[in-house]
């Protein structure tokens, strides 16, 4: 099985948004592994992160990360300004948690589309993240009383 980096993902991200469906409903390519992608939140054990899990968390802008808001005068009068100024969250793409709900020291890897690079956010609704994360739809592999009756029509 092959592992991904998550800059291999992103040089080749309008492939994933095309192929996003048939890629999630293929166990194959949904666990394909993604190095440094994961979430770590105290008191519960570490997971690692697949290409799948990703793919749903950023499409369905679950895990997009809000950029430090950088106050400039032509936002203020609301002058016309390029897409990603007005939308700094669309840039960055969570891909690893770090935190504990008791402490509240949370901290996130999110990929910026803009610096082409890995930025350290820090977060501070780790435990919703968590639970995003646990509402993710794996695809399900066929029943083997399916695949005998398949068979048998042949």
């Amino acid at each position: 099985m092959n592992t991904l980096s998550i800059s291999q993902i992103f040089s080749n991200l309008s492939f994933y948004k095309e192929n996003y469906l048939a890629i999630l409903s293929d166990p194959k390519q949904y666990q394909i592994s993604v190095d440094e992608a994961f979430i770590e939140v105290w008191p519960f054990k570490k997971e690692s992160l697949c290409l799948g899990d990703l793919l749903q968390l950023w499409f369905a802008q679950k895990w997009l990360a809000k950029a430090p808001i950088d106050y400039q005068f032509e936002l203020f009068l609301n002058v016309n300004v390029e897409d990603d100024k007005r939308n700094p969250e669309k840039d960055l793409y969570v891909y690893a948690i770090t935190g504990n709900i008791l402490t509240g020291r949370n901290e996130t890897c999110a990929w910026s589309i803009k610096n082409n690079q890995t930025e350290t956010l820090q977060i501070d609704n780790v435990l919703q993240n968590y639970c995003t994360f646990k509402a993710c739809q794996y695809p399900t592999k066929p029943h083997k009383t399916q695949l005998k009756a398949i068979g048998s029509a042949h």
